[in-house]
């Protein structure tokens, strides 16, 4: 779960958040397919430690995304990683399946316009 080094401008952070989760989903996607089904699996030690690294990766998306959004709470900025981070790693559902590069440029813009959506009132 490798994100990039904050960035001066958090719109070119979150930009450079979502292409690096594309790279490493489309690099690692049989490993990925593996770690959806069988994560589940995992107890004690193991669960907790995963569980710590998943919060320290989503809170990263969310400072983020706090500096783009500041008026939203962070439980709403949770949501828009969680669905954006979903949108992009559900190509690993499709391991066997040759992804083009326009698809995978398609789920990167839909990503950032899912992210955007944060800007208009509810």
């Amino acid at each position: 779960m490798a994100l990039p080094p904050a960035h001066d401008d958090p719109h070119e952070e979150l930009r450079l958040t979502v292409s690096g989760l594309l790279k490493v989903t489309l690099q690692e996607r049989e490993l990925g397919s593996i770690w959806a089904q069988e994560r589940r699996a995992l107890t004690g030690e193991q669960a907790r430690r995963i569980a710590h690294r998943t919060r320290q990766y989503y809170d990263r998306w969310v400072a983020c995304l706090r500096r783009i959004y500041p008026e939203r709470p962070d439980s709403e900025l949770r949501v828009a990683a969680d669905a954006a981070v979903r949108m992009v790693t559900t190509l690993t559902a499709q391991a066997g399946r040759r992804i083009s590069a326009g698809e995978a440029e398609l789920h990167e813009k839909m990503a950032l316009a899912a992210l955007s959506a944060l800007a208009e009132p509810f």
